[in-house]
């Protein structure tokens, strides 16, 4: 008989004190796993996740941050725009065009998304940058139209 040696996770075995330092080192995500496989609410770890991605904010862990907020609709301390900016400032042109796309950010990103396709077109990507470029021609079209 074939048996599975992973460990059984018992609800009692991560401890309030493990989830609010898992959060508190920045490891948002593996937190908010550790949250839920206990059935802990996420209400009570409000304060550390919110310290946790402050810390992944000054980690330079942006991109990772908004794909958080994205998929688990987390409230931030930090807005959209502030954490595309941080991506723009590590010169993560591919990351800042998936970011602004998933949250259709366009205005007042213009020049800058037109310098991250540039930049993959530098690259050889053409193929992503012809997909981005499609994608926030339209993006602008559709914020356009009254």
């Amino acid at each position: 008989m074939l048996r599975d040696f992973k460990p059984l996770i018992n609800k009692e075995t991560t401890d309030s004190a493990t989830i609010e330092a898992t959060f508190k080192r920045g490891d948002v995500a593996e937190g908010l796993q550790a949250c839920k496989k206990t059935g802990r609410s996420l209400v009570d770890f409000a304060p550390v996740i919110a310290a946790g991605m402050r810390k992944m904010y000054v980690s330079g862990r942006s991109n990772e941050l908004l794909s958080l907020i994205y998929k688990r609709g987390l409230p931030c301390p930090y807005d959209i725009p502030t954490l595309l900016r941080a991506l723009l400032a590590k010169n993560d042109f591919p990351g800042f065009l998936k970011q602004a796309s998933r949250f259709e950010v366009y205005k007042g990103f213009e020049a800058d998304i037109q310098l991250a396709i540039e930049s993959l077109r530098s690259k050889k990507q053409h193929g992503p940058a012809d997909t981005y470029q499609q994608r926030f021609d339209d993006l602008r079209r559709r914020s356009a139209a009254p």
